[in-house]
């Protein structure tokens, strides 16, 4: 959707820019007020997606590094949100690991939704350093 309303934001601003040069400068021909019109048009669409999207919101501000206090709690409600199922290979026998689709270091949360049920062996794959 972002995509889209910045596609559509230059393209408006293009013609507006296009409009104003073609009324102040009618004899300078199409290709050059078309050339002009991008670059500015680009330059004021870029000032104007810094505003609307100042930054990426999408990662939080900071790292979140330690596990909750309520950690165990957070833990068992995956667990039997899974089924006591590793997500990964299917087996239904433990030990069960929790595992952080994006990592904390990546700025993952521990919500729910950024944990999933993992078996040792597959937590152990995705994670090298655990095998030891």
């Amino acid at each position: 959707m972002k995509d889209f309303i910045i596609t559509a934001i230059f393209i408006g601003v293009m013609f507006g820019v296009m409009s104003v040069f073609n009324g102040v400068f009618p004899t300078a021909g199409t290709g050059l007020t078309v050339i002009i019109s991008i670059v500015i048009g680009g330059a004021i669409t870029s000032k104007i997606i810094d505003e609307l999207w100042p930054e990426d919101k999408s990662k939080p501000t900071y790292v979140e590094t330690e596990y909750p206090a309520d950690w165990d709690e957070i833990r068992h409600s995956v667990l039997a949100r899974d089924g006591y199922t590793c997500g990964n290979c299917g087996i239904n026998s433990g030990p069960f690991h929790v595992h952080h689709i994006v990592p904390l270091s990546k700025g993952g949360t521990n919500n729910m939704g950024n944990l999933r049920t993992l078996c040792e062996n597959c937590h152990k794959d995705i994670h090298p350093h655990m095998r030891q």
